[in-house]
């Protein structure tokens, strides 16, 4: 039987309880996770020693766990806990669709999520920000609601990379059926070049939209939607240096 471990401080015990429920059942998995050193994390889950504000705010940007609750053990644990994180319905939805993608990713045939270990999983951001399907909708100020953890090797079959990735939400009908409204949408920001034909989120003056994008030979840009009923829309000069590619959307999931 293994030895229990020493803690000496209420914070140390929540930060173990993070750990625990993110499925690291080692201090050595977590810190290789977070790129630092395993005794340093484990004086911190003991509490030998106190961690900066910086490390707390790794763990709210990672988990999405509360900062006040880590310092004083008040409030809820998570970020998404009030209101619930619409992940997991929204993700056994689509699990057909997800365990193609893994199947292809990996190479395996066995039906079903395929296991992987926490090192396998990447965190992403999940912003209460709305990209319009529509007419257009202004930038609001970016809020972290929580954030959903996907599995690498399906991010990267989507031609993703997992660490520049994070997840907001689509609003309007123009990009249906591909994205009904109120789906969910993974971004990736590394991909900030127009692509013809590809689904971007794009920043044009004070609007986000989600649209497929196709660059025109005289320099300027059509915005094209899926659905029938929204005509293409030109970028003219006057708004083209105004144009920024948020990223190209690699995953979307339906809302039930």
């Amino acid at each position: 039987m293994g030895r229990k471990p020493i803690v000496n401080s209420e914070l140390g015990r929540r930060l173990t309880q993070v750990r625990e429920a993110a499925g690291f059942k080692t201090r050595k998995e977590l810190a290789a996770t977070l790129e630092m050193n395993a005794e340093t994390l484990g004086g911190y889950e003991r509490g030998t020693s106190i961690p900066d504000h910086a490390f707390l705010k790794l763990y709210k940007d990672k988990f999405g766990i509360s900062i006040d609750w880590l310092v004083t053990g008040e409030g809820e644990m998570s970020l998404s806990d009030v209101p619930r994180s619409p992940w997991e319905p929204l993700l056994a939805q689509d699990r057909a669709m997800y365990e193609r993608a893994m199947r292809a990713a990996t190479g395996t045939g066995v039906p079903g999520p395929v296991a992987t270990g926490p090192s396998g999983f990447v965190h992403l951001p999940l912003f209460d920000i709305h990209a319009s399907a529509g007419l257009g909708m202004p930038v609001g100020p970016e809020v972290q609601l929580g954030a959903l953890a996907l599995d690498r090797a399906f991010l990267r079959a989507q031609g993703a990379n997992p660490d520049r990735c994070s997840v907001i939400a689509a609003s309007g009908d123009s990009m249906q059926p591909a994205i009904p409204d109120g789906a969910l949408l993974v971004v990736d920001h590394g991909q900030t070049e127009i692509r013809n034909g590809h689904i971007m989120v794009i920043n044009v003056g004070e609007d986000l939209l989600v649209k497929r994008i196709r660059r025109r030979l005289d320099g300027l840009a059509d915005l094209i939607s899926d659905n029938p009923a929204y005509p293409p829309e030109t970028i003219g000069r006057d708004m083209i240096d105004q144009l920024r590619i948020v990223g190209r959307v690699v995953y979307y999931c339906r809302t039930p």
